[in-house]
């Protein structure tokens, strides 16, 4: 396979579920605080 595969980085997965289990962690505070 060549380096030229039209695939995301594994940095920019890795990004995008960091990014994501941050915001249901900013969630889950949020709910607490409200609560």
């Amino acid at each position: 396979m060549s380096a030229s595969a039209p695939l995301p980085p594994p940095d920019a997965l890795l990004r995008a579920a960091a990014a994501r289990i941050g915001r249901t962690d900013a969630e889950a505070l949020l709910l607490h605080a409200l609560q």
